[in-house]
């Protein structure tokens, strides 16, 4: 592969006429979905590092992951680039353009509730679009904000399966992320990774008051948090042991929820 399509020149074929090749420097090399090699491709991640450091051709490596054990390697040949989702403003704003060439008339704050209930993400948005353009009722009279409502209720995406492991625990320790979640709600974010999330909130519950001052009723809460996640130490020991699966909610309370809301 390094020996192939890396190298520094390339071939170019023009449009009409296929027999005479030309060479050109202008190639760029994609890489999807990097954090999936390995399964199958053994020594696959070697060969693109070697690939990497051979070529002088740009190597776009695309991976959803960028913490995976996988692609640790790639961090010394690599620029991180880590890009962000929209702001839902921006999505309503592009949505409404692609609506109206479509002949479909939605409100800009309907949108932006789409936006927002499909966690930023735009292929969702454009799904649902998409599904609202079938309706003939929504063709001819149009969207609006409480129509928009109804449907969510009807086609919604669960936002606890758009969160990683680490947005899920940042959602349970930030104050202003978390001031407007209901308990039962803190507990989706613990199932996220059940297996894991408790551990996180064990190692970051103390950066996250960090920068408040230090008295007594804060030690006091840091304390009482320490000694909750003991207790779903000790839930989390008997589950493995007797197979008690249905402890996990107590778990998720003692070892996440309790000592993050604290």
């Amino acid at each position: 592969m390094a020996l192939g399509i890396a190298d520094n020149k390339t071939l170019s074929f023009k449009p009409n006429d296929f027999k005479e090749p030309s060479v050109t420097k202008k190639a760029v090399i994609i890489m999807d979905e990097v954090d999936g090699m390995g399964a199958g491709d053994r020594g696959g991640m070697a060969a693109l590092n070697r690939m990497i450091k051979k070529t002088r051709n740009p190597i776009i490596c695309i991976c959803n992951d960028a913490h995976s054990q996988k692609v640790r390697s790639l961090a010394f040949s690599c620029y991180d680039l880590k890009f962000t989702r929209p702001a839902r403003g921006t999505i309503a704003k592009r949505c409404a353009q692609i609506a109206a060439t479509e002949g479909l008339q939605v409100e800009e704050n309907a949108l932006e509730e789409l936006a927002e209930s499909c966690g930023g993400d735009m292929r969702m948005v454009l799904n649902q679009l998409q599904m609202l353009t079938k309706s003939e009722t929504c063709m001819t009279q149009g969207v609006n904000y409480m129509d928009m409502k109804a449907k969510l209720r009807q086609m919604n995406k669960d936002q606890e399966i758009m969160l990683s492991t680490f947005d899920a625990c940042k959602k349970l320790l930030n104050t202003s992320l978390s001031q407007g979640l209901s308990y039962r709600d803190r507990l989706e974010m613990f199932f996220v990774d059940h297996s894991i999330m408790g551990l996180m909130v064990h190692e970051n519950y103390l950066n996250a008051v960090s920068k408040k001052p230090v008295d007594l009723p804060l030690l006091n809460r840091c304390a009482n948090s320490a000694d909750l996640m003991a207790v779903g130490d000790m839930i989390g020991g008997r589950i493995r042991d007797n197979q008690e699966w249905s402890l996990l909610p107590d778990l998720g309370l003692f070892s996440a929820v309790y000592p993050a809301y604290l």
